[in-house]
C-alpha cells in the first residue's frame, strides 16, 4: 500500500528530478525496502577513496530516498523541488568530519574531529538518546575507520518544510 509519505527516485530510470512514492506504508517497511540491503559498489573502499570528487559522485549516482513528501506535479510523477514539498517525513542528518576554511587557500579542510566516530563505535549511545523514536543509522560510502562518516535518519510526522 502506498501512503505517499516516503518518496525516492532512481537516476538509472532516466527520470532526473522526479521522485515517486515508495512501496511502504510505515518506517519499518521504509527501512526494509530502502536501507536494510545496501547498494553494493564494484569498487573497494580504497579504490573509492582514491577517486577524484567527480568520479566518486558518479559512483554515488544510485537510487535514493528523500526526506520530503511531494504533491503530484507532472504526468510522470512528482517533481523534486521545494515548491512541491508537502511535508517532511524524515529527518536526515549527515554526520561528517568537522571542517574549517583554510585562510590561505580558502578551501575547506578536515580538522581531524570525527563526530560520527563515537556512534559508529558504540551505537547503543543512539538507542539511549533516541529511545522511543523510529530511526536508522548507517555509515556512508565515504566512511573509513580512520575518518568516520555516517547518516542518521529519523522518522518525522508531517513536519512542516519550513521547520526542517
Amino acid at each position: 500500500m502506498l501512503n505517499n509519505k516516503f518518496f525516492g527516485g532512481d537516476p538509472a530510470k532516466g527520470l532526473f528530478g522526479q521522485v515517486n512514492p515508495l512501496p511502504c506504508s510505515n518506517f519499518k517497511e521504509f527501512f526494509e525496502s530502502q536501507l536494510f540491503t545496501p547498494i553494493r559498489s564494484q569498487y573497494t573502499s580504497a579504490e573509492f577513496q582514491g577517486m577524484s570528487a567527480g568520479e566518486r559522485d558518479k559512483v554515488k549516482f544510485v537510487r535514493f530516498f528523500t526526506p520530503s513528501s511531494f504533491r503530484e506535479s507532472t504526468p510522470k510523477g512528482h517533481a523534486r523541488n521545494n515548491n512541491n514539498v508537502l511535508a517532511m517525513s524524515l529527518i536526515c542528518l549527515d554526520i561528517d568530519p568537522e571542517k574549517v576554511k583554510d585562510p590561505e587557500t580558502g578551501k575547506w579542510v578536515e580538522t581531524g574531529n570525527y563526530p560520527a566516530a563515537p556512534f559508529v563505535d558504540n551505537p547503543a549511545i543512539l538507542w539511549e538518546l533516541l529511545a522511543g523514536l523510529n530511526f536508522a543509522f548507517y555509515t556512508t560510502v565515504s566512511h573509513t575507520p580512520e575518518a568516520a562518516r555516517a547518516r542518521l535518519v529519523i522518522e518525522a510526522d508531517n513536519l512542516p518544510p519550513e521547520s526542517y
